[in-house]
């Protein structure tokens, strides 16, 4: 492999991780025009990169797919503008992909669905989001364990887990008091999103590491505060 390859294939893990991470924070979210200047490679070239080990292949290729599912639902959604040029180009990459998985399998299908309906100008139907979502969900889930079982092997479960778990919600809580102390609706609103994207954070990670009381009790603290600004903010 050349140190070009290298290059691009440490380019493309990180924006392949920066997705994951970003979804499991925003699920469903429109990016309001900054995913397409945040991600901005050619990904559809990338899906075949034989130079590569197999499995780091195969986890660039299923990331790149989730990168252009993101980038084709943002231009759905009025987005990511730029990327309506590329549509049959990215369509041909994904077509020739003969996935060995049935997870792969099925996000090839809802890329290919998703990019047909951008092509021909249509808005995506409930069933074909909802699809979507539990493909998207699938790939977010086994890499998020697939960290958990990383962590867990090398010995650091408690001490990066459990660790990462309590400053998640201690910044959480920490964002919420000072919500009480802003001195407009804005700055309110401010600190309660930090507060709500840590605990968002900390519930991926709990649901990652497999810890269903940490996550109902964190998805708990979650919805209370929700409640709690609708009630007193809103």
């Amino acid at each position: 492999m050349t140190d070009s390859s290298e290059i691009v294939a440490l380019q493309l893990e990180r924006d392949i991780c920066s997705l994951f991470h970003r979804s499991a924070r925003a699920k469903g979210t429109p990016d309001t025009g900054e995913f397409a200047a945040l991600y901005s490679l050619p990904y559809w070239d990338y899906l075949d990169m034989r130079e590569l080990e197999p499995a780091r292949a195969a986890f660039i290729r299923r990331g790149c797919l989730m990168l252009i599912l993101r980038l084709t639902r943002e231009y759905l959604w009025g987005d990511a503008s730029s990327f309506g040029e590329t549509l049959l180009t990215c369509r041909s990459a994904v077509a020739a992909l003969e996935p060995e998985q049935d997870r792969d399998r099925e996000l090839c299908q809802i890329t290919l669905l998703m990019l047909d309906e951008a092509a021909q100008g249509r808005g995506v139907t409930d069933s074909v989001f909802h699809q979507m979502n539990l493909v998207e969900d699938d790939i977010l889930l086994d890499y998020f364990k697939g960290m958990a079982r990383w962590v867990s092997n090398a010995g650091l479960a408690e001490t990066a887990g459990q660790v990462s778990l309590a400053r998640y919600e201690a910044q959480a809580d920490e964002a919420f008091r000072r919500l009480y102390e802003a001195g407009s609706g804005t700055e309110a609103a401010a600190w309660y999103n930090e507060s709500k994207e840590s605990l968002a954070e900390a519930i991926a990670l709990a649901r990652a590491m497999e810890l269903p009381e940490a996550t109902a009790s964190l998805e708990r603290k979650l919805e209370q505060c929700r409640s709690i600004f609708r009630a007193q903010f809103s």
